[in-house]
This record gives C-alpha cells, structure tokens and sequence, in this order.
C-alpha cells in the first residue's frame, strides 16, 4: 500500500502543479498576449505546466516498489529537458498524444525555460524572429499547445480518479504508519553514536 501511495502522491502533486500554470495561463491570456514581454510569461506557464505533466505521467508510471526518494529524484534529475521526459514517457502515451507530444518537442527545445527574463526574451527575438513568430508570438501555436497539454492533464485526471476512494480508518492509519517520510528540505539527522 505505502508504495503505490508514494507514486499516486508525487503523480498528483506534479499534477496539480500543471493544473495551477495551466489556470494561470487561461487567467491571464487577455491581458498578457497583446504584449511581448508578457507573452512569453504565458508561454513559460504553458512550458511549466507541460513539464510538469510529463513529471506526473512519469511519477505515476514508476514502479510499485519505488520509494518516495527514488521517484522524486528520478524526476529531479530530468531537470528542465523536456524532450528527455517526453522521450522516457511515450511507451506509456497513446500513438494520437506521442504524434503531437513529437509535433511540439521539435519547437519547444529551441525555447529555452530562460524565457521568462526580459532580458533573454528581448536578445530572443533579435536573433530568432521568425521562431518567435511560429510560436510564442502566434496565437494559434499557443492555442494548440495549451489543448495538448489540457490532454494530457485531463489523461492522467482519469487515471488518478480510478485511485480516489472513501478510505477506512484501518487503511488510513496504514497509509500513514507505512509512509515513506523522505523530504528534501528535512535536515539530516546525525546517527547517534
């Protein structure tokens, strides 16, 4: 039980994540689009939510057997490559998600997550003009970028809701006995000597 909650809880925190830049992005769009600077904000929330979608699929696909530590830094270790979390993911996609994940990697690898500066932002659109109008500055690339990684939020939303249950007391004091307790930001403890 403790294993298969260790995958379901960082699959679903990563899941959460996509699902907050995907909100922010739809929040902002009307305001953010019609300005340079701002759309890149926008593109960098749908980057983020799509990396950290690809993270969730990942997380959720583990092993049974791994541990809460083991998935989260498999998962940190990816860092921002995208196109290394896509390529570990696509055996678990269907043939439609792997055919448009392909589509998107080949431009988003050429759009660095340093986008979200101004400064990278502006020295972008000086040397690769014609990148930013085929994607960042076109509404329709956007468009479509955010509806397939709204597919893949909404795949893994269903495979995560098989998960969701009413719990017993018993399972529930289990799941909480059997917890892997790894935190990063937990300071480690000398072993007493």
């Amino acid at each position: 039980m403790g294993a298969l909650h260790n995958r379901l809880e960082v699959a679903y925190s990563f899941f959460c994540d996509s699902r907050d830049y995907l909100w922010r992005y739809e929040l902002t769009w009307e305001h953010f689009s019609p300005i340079k600077s701002s759309r890149y904000k926008l593109f960098i929330d749908l980057r983020s939510a799509y990396e950290c979608i690809l993270k969730a699929h990942l997380a959720y696909s583990a092993d049974d057997s791994a541990s809460r530590k083991c998935i989260i830094q498999k998962l940190e270790a990816y860092n921002h490559n995208i196109d290394r979390l896509f390529r570990d993911l696509v055996s678990f996609l269907p043939k439609d998600i792997e055919k448009n994940g392909e589509h998107f990697n080949v431009k988003i690898v050429s759009l660095p997550i340093s986008l979200r500066y101004y400064l990278d932002g502006r020295d972008f659109l000086d040397a690769k003009e014609d990148l930013y109008y085929s994607t960042i500055g076109q509404d329709s690339w956007m468009g479509q970028f955010a509806e397939f990684v709204t597919a893949l939020v909404r795949q893994l939303d269903d495979k995560l809701q098989a998960h969701s249950k009413i719990v017993s007391s018993e399972e529930a004091w289990e799941i909480l006995n059997s917890r892997d307790v790894y935190n990063k930001y937990t300071p480690k403890r000398d072993k007493p000597q």
